[in-house]
């Protein structure tokens, strides 16, 4: 006759070995129910990018917008776009885009901040007085001329607050994502001061 106590120690010896791995792998299991609230993380905040809304910002209600380079007030001697303030008119170049046009109507909107939309002297067609609108003031405290390279022509390197702010302008209604990498100040003082 065979002796069964070997395979009968054997059989104990699994059995017991088969509960042992079952209480651990139950105490693993209600040990890794509560990792997540031992390591929880804070969901982050939207990282979304937006920007503004052009339709919302203020400009002379008569503001007209030309697309053949001459204005009421200065013909058509000029060959660049600009914003004309004595007939609040944006003049453009034939052929010009939509971005040179919210580029001036930036500056259209300075015009705003000046007076309220109304007639300026002819020693301020160029704006100048923007600089000592509340607006101005807090662009230049805040931002200043930034010293980056702008995604645009329309926005040279060697500019001034008033250009400056139309470019800030400009990337805020037409590319909110680029402004955002390459002048985070810029980005952030037009999402609280630009519709």
């Amino acid at each position: 006759m065979r002796d069964f106590k070997p395979l009968l120690t054997a059989s104990v010896f699994l059995v017991a070995m088969l509960g042992f791995l079952l209480l651990l792998m139950w105490g693993a299991m209600e040990t890794l129910k509560s990792l997540p609230e031992q390591f929880e993380h804070p969901t982050p905040a939207s990282t979304a990018i937006t920007g503004g809304n052009l339709a919302a910002l203020s400009v002379p209600s008569n503001l007209a917008v030309r697309h053949d380079g001459c204005s009421p007030t200065r013909g058509c001697a000029v060959r660049t776009n600009y914003y004309d303030a004595g007939s609040r008119t944006i003049v453009l170049q034939p052929g010009e885009g939509y971005a040179k046009e919210v580029h001036e109507r930036l500056h259209a909107h300075q015009h705003m901040s000046i007076n309220g939309g109304e007639s300026v002297a002819l020693s301020d067609y160029d704006l100048g007085s923007w600089y000592e609108s509340s607006e101005g003031q807090s662009f230049m405290a805040e931002v200043g001329v930034p010293n980056i390279l702008w995604s645009s022509d329309n926005c040279p390197a060697d500019q001034n607050g008033i250009e400056a702010f139309a470019c800030v302008g400009q990337l805020w209604y037409n590319d909110p994502t680029t402004l955002n990498n390459i002048c985070e100040p810029c980005y952030r003082w037009a999402g609280k001061n630009l519709p």
